[in-house]
C-alpha cells in the first residue's frame, strides 16, 4: 500500500516555513476502552529563530470539533486558530480537519489555494515509494514517476 494520507499520527513533525509543529494527539478513554471520538489535538510551535520556544499551544477535543469551525487555520493571518510570526510562511498556510474515519488530518493551503512554500509532515516511519509521491530531502523537492518494464 502506498501512504499518500496526510492522516497526524501522535509525535509527527510537521514543517512549514521556517518552523516546526510537533503534533501530539491525546487519547482520552473511559474504564479502559478509547473512544476516538474524544481525542485531543495539541499543536506546539517551534519558530526557527525561536527553535526550542514553545510559542503557541492549541487543544482541541474532537467531540467538540465539528461543532466549531470545522477545522485548525495555520499561517500568519492573526485570524487563523493558530498565527505564527514567520516571513516564509503564507497568511492560511495549511488547515487540520478531523473525521472520525481517518481522525486529524493535514492539507497544504486554504480554501482551494495551495501554500507558497509548501506543508511537509516528516515521516516517522517507513513509507512505501509510488507514483506521485512528493517528498523532500533537504532543499530539493522531487516527485516520484513509475515506469513498468516488461521484460520477455
Amino acid at each position: 500500500m502506498c501512504i499518500r494520507d496526510r492522516v497526524i499520527r501522535n509525535n509527527d513533525l510537521l514543517n512549514m516555513g521556517e518552523s516546526f509543529v510537533i503534533a501530539n494527539i491525546l487519547e482520552h478513554s473511559i474504564t479502559g476502552i478509547v473512544n476516538p471520538m474524544s481525542t485531543e489535538l495539541q499543536l506546539k510551535v517551534f519558530a526557527g529563530p525561536s527553535t526550542g520556544k514553545v510559542l503557541y499551544s492549541h487543544s482541541l477535543t474532537s467531540s467538540s470539533f465539528n461543532t466549531a469551525r470545522g477545522e485548525i487555520r495555520i499561517g500568519r493571518d492573526s485570524l487563523c486558530e493558530v498565527c505564527i510570526k514567520d516571513r516564509a510562511l503564507s497568511k492560511h498556510q495549511a488547515h487540520i480537519v478531523f473525521t472520525a474515519e481517518k481522525g486529524w488530518e493535514l492539507f497544504d493551503g486554504y480554501n482551494g489555494k495551495e501554500s507558497a512554500n509548501g506543508t511537509w509532515l516528516y515521516a516517522s516511519s517507513d513509507v512505501e515509494v509510488c507514483d506521485g509521491l512528493v517528498f523532500k530531502a533537504q532543499q530539493l523537492i522531487s516527485k516520484v514517476a513509475v515506469s513498468y518494464t516488461h521484460l520477455t
